[in-house]
C-alpha cells in the first residue's frame, strides 16, 4: 500500500490500503482466462491504520458545552462510516459506548448521552472515533483517532484545552540532527487546572512522514532523511497544531 505522504502544501494523500471503488474486491483474469475476484483484506496492519489516523486526527476536536458533547474529525478516504466511542474514564468501553455514523462524508456529531443515559456533566469523558470500510459484509478498520479526554462543565477543580500553542512553527534540520518542540495549551477556564497523565499526557504527537523526521513521546524531533513532513502536537481532548519539518 502507499502510505499517505505530504505534498508541499500540505495535502495529504489519500492511502490506498482498501480501494474506495470497489469495496467487495477487484476483478482480474486468472492464468485460466476465467474472471476472478481478489477480495479486500480483512484486516489492516497496524502501521498502515497509524498513517491512515492522521486524517482523523488531523481536524479532531472535542468540545463540551451545554448538555452535549461535540465530536468531530478528519474525513477518511474511502471510509463507508463511522463509529464514535464514548465512555466515562475509569470505565471500559461497551456495546452501549458506541454510536454510529453510517456515511464516509459525515465528520461531526453530537452526544447527549452516556451508557444510555444523560451526561453527568461532573464527570469526565474519554472519546474517539474509528472508521471502517465494508468488505463481505463485514467491518474493516481503518483507523482510530487518539483518544481524547475531556472534562464536563460542571467538574469544579478541571478544564479543557481550546488551543494549543507551540514556539516555533517551523525547524530546518540536516539529517541526523534533532530539535526540541515547546508547546503550551491556552485553557478553556481560568483558575482551573487541565487532566493529569493518568488520564493522557499533556502531549501527545505524531510525524506525516517517519522517513523524513520522526518524533519522541516527548517532542523530541530527529531528522531522518531529505525531505518535508508534518508534526502533529495533540491536546488531551483533541485539539492539535502541526509544526512543519524540512530536512536537508
Amino acid at each position: 500500500p502507499i502510505p499517505p505522504t505530504v505534498t508541499p502544501t500540505s495535502t495529504l494523500i489519500p492511502p490506498t490500503a482498501v480501494p474506495a471503488a470497489t469495496p467487495t474486491g477487484t476483478p482480474a483474469m486468472s492464468p485460466t482466462g476465467v474472471p476472478s475476484v481478489t477480495p479486500l483484506p480483512l484486516v489492516v496492519p497496524r502501521e498502515e491504520q497509524e498513517k491512515n489516523a492522521l486524517f482523523l486526527n488531523a481536524k479532531l476536536k472535542v468540545t463540551q458545552a451545554g448538555k452535549k458533547i461535540s465530536v468531530a474529525w478528519g474525513a477518511m478516504p474511502g471510509a463507508d462510516g463511522y463509529d464514535v466511542y464514548i465512555q466515562y474514564c475509569g470505565k471500559k468501553y461497551t456495546a452501549g459506548s458506541i454510536t454510529a455514523v453510517k456515511s464516509g462524508k459525515t465528520t461531526q456529531i453530537t452526544l447527549k448521552k452516556v451508557n444510555g443515559k444523560a451526561l453527568d456533566l461532573k464527570k469526565n469523558y474519554k472519546i474517539y472515533v474509528l472508521a471502517y470500510k465494508l468488505a463481505e459484509g463485514k467491518k474493516v478498520t481503518l483507523a482510530k483517532t487518539i483518544t481524547a479526554h475531556i472534562v464536563g462543565k460542571n467538574n469544579k477543580t478541571f478544564t479543557n484545552a481550546r488551543a494549543v500553542k507551540v514556539k516555533k512553527k517551523s525547524y530546518i534540520l540536516r539529517k541526523g540532527k534533532t530539535a526540541k518542540i515547546s508547546a503550551s495549551t491556552v485553557l478553556a477556564q481560568k483558575g482551573k487546572k487541565q487532566l493529569t497523565d493518568a488520564h493522557a499526557k499533556e502531549f501527545r504527537y505524531a510525524s506525516t512522514d517517519k522517513k523524513v523526521a520522526k518524533v519522541s513521546a516527548k517532542g523530541k524531533i530527529k531528522a531522518v532523511g531529505k525531505g518535508k513532513c508534518f508534526i502533529y502536537v495533540y491536546a488531551r481532548n483533541g485539539f492539535a497544531k502541526k509544526v512543519k519539518v524540512t530536512v536537508k
